[in-house]
This record gives structure tokens, sequence and C-alpha cells, in this order.
């Protein structure tokens, strides 16, 4: 299972043999730095998650050695974004997991104690896990994920050896206060954004779909335009995602006879593929929705989409459709805000890259130009 982990997500290679590698040198270590005395059962099973991790690091190597670009360049991401994504999605990798393993091997060493191969080495398998991240430069709120539940076993393990200890240190309180403030003002409602995301507005798709699927049997030859959706990851945080979007009417709701082109300006990074099926792709040309086109708007959107935006198109548009699922928390949190006020004070930073920062609008709506 562990190995399947592995391959599933590259990184857990860390986890795997990361804590092989620590269980046996902290076994070692406990053991009077001697191997003789040890379960042989137990060394070949450390082994053998070590080795899963150097076979997968060659897989990896021989699999990518021609790669021309990496994931990481698909997408925004920099030193400071990654970091900063990470303290406020995940603070108790982050913030709390740093300081127990400093507290627990200070203290360790004061006294003169060993590592224990078990608790130790999970702690530090989800550090070294978290700071992979860091030096890869790629951040996500699910990333960290593995790491955040090893995080929250280790700091139960050393509160309850060293509780009585910290409650009086200050530092203690103090790491505590801003955990939990990151948590209430960022990660929670984060966590409660993506999770209403996932259920509702993947009901909303579900409905809007099966509208424009009835729509376009009826009206074939029809001309989709989704507002906000522009070319190039450059200039479009969910640039990559459109294709499955725009998949879904043919893959999913056997739908053909239609064409999907783009009104936003262009990425610097964009280029015409001839051999798209949709103007979207196989152009750059930049046009103006004409009489019976449809446009379509989703907190995909990359502009900042506020009520008076969406009262703006019911005026230039026939609302033809619209969804009625509720239960979605848009982004409202910690980090949203913060990249809303860059943007308002007009600082181009890739913390701001995200147009609609707040993922708005709650439902979906399906415009025809008149």
């Amino acid at each position: 299972m562990g190995n399947c982990v592995i391959y599933l997500k590259e990184v857990s290679f860390i986890l795997i043999s990361g804590f092989g590698f620590f269980h046996l040198f902290f076994s070692f270590l406990s053991n009077n730095k001697s191997f003789k005395t040890l379960n042989a059962k137990l060394i070949s099973f450390d082994i053998a998650l070590m080795i899963s991790g150097i076979v997968f690091l060659l897989t990896y190597m021989y699999v990518t050695a021609n790669a021309h670009s990496s994931y990481a360049n698909m997408y925004l991401f920099n030193p400071t974004r990654t970091f900063v994504i990470f303290v406020l999605a995940a603070p108790f990798v982050s913030v709390v997991l740093p300081c127990m393993l400093v507290a627990r091997f200070v203290l360790l060493y004061k006294h003169r104690q060993f590592p224990n191969p078990f608790w130790d080495s999970i702690g530090l398998v989800a550090f070294v896990y978290f700071v992979a991240f860091l030096i890869l430069d790629m951040g996500h709120f699910n990333y960290l994920m593995p790491a955040n539940i090893l995080a929250y076993i280790y700091t139960l393990y050393v509160v309850s050896l060293y509780g009585k200890l910290l409650i009086k240190k200050v530092v203690f309180w103090c790491v505590s206060i801003v955990a939990g403030f990151i948590l209430i003002t960022n990660a929670i409602p984060q966590g409660i954004h993506y999770f209403t995301l996932n259920k509702i507005q993947m009901r909303n798709f579900e409905h809007m779909f099966g509208f424009l699927q009835a729509y376009l049997a009826d009206h074939p030859q029809t001309t989709l335009y989704f507002d906000g959706f522009g070319r190039g990851f450059d200039r479009y945080y969910y640039f990559t995602s459109y294709e499955t979007i725009f998949s879904i009417l043919p893959n999913l709701y056997n739908t053909q006879i239609f064409d999907i082109k783009s009104k936003e300006p262009n990425g610097k990074t964009f280029r015409a593929n001839p051999e798209a099926k949709f103007s979207f792709y196989n152009s750059d040309e930049v046009s103006e929705p004409q009489s019976g086109d449809l446009v379509i708007l989703t907190f995909f959107s990359g502009k900042p989409i506020t009520p008076e935006y969406i009262q703006a198109l019911h005026q230039k548009y026939e609302l033809l459709f619209v969804t009625n699922n509720f239960g979605y928390m848009p982004s409202y949190n910690l980090m949203s805000l913060g990249a809303y006020v860059l943007q308002k004070l007009g600082i181009n930073h890739s913390l701001s890259n995200v147009g609609n920062t707040f993922k708005l609008p709650s439902q979906m709506y399906v415009f025809r130009v008149p």
C-alpha cells in the first residue's frame, strides 16, 4: 500500500522511505548503537521502506530524463507564494510542528535521552515532507494533508510528555495563539470552502450542463463564451482546468455540434493549436459574443465577480438559466482577503494573481446575446 501511495503522489516517498530511515537509525541509537540485538524483521522492514524510495527515484529520473518543462512551471508558483500558502493552510505543519521538534530534541539532549524510534520518526518525516514542497516550490491547499495528520499525532505525543512543562512557557502560548488564529481565520474556512465547492459547485455544473445539453439539441452550431475564461496560464490561473470543463459536454452529454470562443485578452504563454476542436484553442482570436451566442458565468471566472457585475450581465444579455443549489461557502478567508487587498492597492504579486479571489458567484448563469 505504501508503494501504491508513492506512485499516486510522488513526494510520498519521503514519508515511506523517510520513516524507514529514521526508524532504523533511532532504533540503532536506542539499542546502544548496535544492530546485533535488533529484531531482524524490523531491520528488513525498514530497509524495504528505504528501497521503495530509491526504486521510485530511479524510475522517476528515467521517465522524466527528457522532460522539457515541469509541473511547477505550469502554475504561478514562487517561494513567497508557496510559503504563505503553507503557513496559512497548514499551521500545524508549518508553525507548530517545527516548534514541537525543536522542543523535543532540546529536551532529549538536555536529559541525555534517545529519540523514540516510532514517534520521533513520524514527526521528522512530516517536517521533511513539508520542506520538500518548499524546495520544489509547489504549493496548494491540499498538498500537506498527509503531513497535517502526522503533525497532529506528533503534537499530541509531545504534549503528553511535556504538557505540564510547556504550559509554563510563554513561547508555547505564543505558538498556540498564532496557530489558533490561522486555523480560525484561514485553514478551517478554506477547508469548508473546498468541501462545499466539491459538493455544491459540482452539482451546479451538473445542472448547468444538463440545461446546455437540452438547449444545444434545439440550437446546434451555437457558440459558447465562458465569462472570465482566457488563454495562457501566465494570466489565467485555472487555464489548465478549462480543457476538462470543455470536454464535459462532448464526452459525458454526447453533445458535439457547438463551438467555444474567448472574449478575454490572451496571455503571453498561449500558443494556438490548429488541430484543437474548439476555437478557444485553435485560434488566438479574441471576439465579442454575437446575437444568439451564450455567455456562461461560473466561479472559475478569472474576473472579480460582484453583485454589480452580475447585474450588468443581466442588463446586457438575456438570462436563460441559473442554478438553485445552496450551501456553497465562497473563499472568505485570510488568504483571499490578503490577495484582494493587494489587488485593490494595485500591487502586482503572485499572491494576487487570481482575479476572482473569493471564487464567486455561488450560482452558475447562462445568458444569451439578444
